[in-house]
């Protein structure tokens, strides 16, 4: 429920750390002192393969990941802990394309121990499977995956890492 939209607000942990002092009071969250994502991403784009029409996708399953965690705010760490439990999404209003991003899925950082994420791929009431192959979700990184779909089956290429895309930030003040 918390991968829709704004919900995602509530899962996003970002952490900063800096010190101020009686004769400095005045801290600024910018340079090694920002804040950063604890969290890890990942996005998947849909391709167009032969035979297939990309407004017939309707909903994917991920599985072999932990979705459970915590967060730490003393430290800033997030981590995985409790088994892995398939995350299925739901698609609405795909429209047809040679390509379909799906929205980005926040996470909690993590091994993959067997390496392999199992990706189920519903496309007109016919389920397609393929393994995303991944060490581990990264914090603070965008793990993304193009996934073909074609009428004879489905394959993913490697994943790209990148970083999140930092925002500009605006100056509040803290005061007592």
């Amino acid at each position: 429920a918390n991968q829709a939209g704004n919900a995602q607000k509530l899962i996003d942990y970002m952490w900063a750390q800096t010190t101020a002092k009686v004769s400095s009071p005045d801290v600024n969250f910018t340079g090694g002192n920002a804040f950063t994502h604890k969290m890890s991403m990942l996005t998947l784009t849909f391709k167009k393969g032969d035979d297939v029409l990309l407004a017939d996708l309707s909903k994917y399953t991920l599985g072999g990941l932990t979705l459970d965690g915590q967060f730490n705010t003393i430290n800033g760490t997030a981590n995985a802990n409790g088994t892995a439990e398939p995350l299925s999404i739901t698609l609405s209003d795909v429209a047809e394309g040679t390509s379909y991003t799906a929205g980005s899925l926040i996470l909690f950082p993590q091994s993959i121990g067997t390496g392999k994420i199992q990706l189920t791929v519903t496309l007109n009431a016919q389920e397609y499977k393929t393994e995303l192959t991944l060490a581990s979700l990264e914090p603070g990184k965008n793990h993304t995956f193009n996934i073909t779909v074609k009428k004879t089956g489905i394959s993913s290429a490697a994943a790209e890492i990148t970083d999140w895309v930092a925002e500009p930030g605006a100056d509040v003040e803290a005061t007592m």
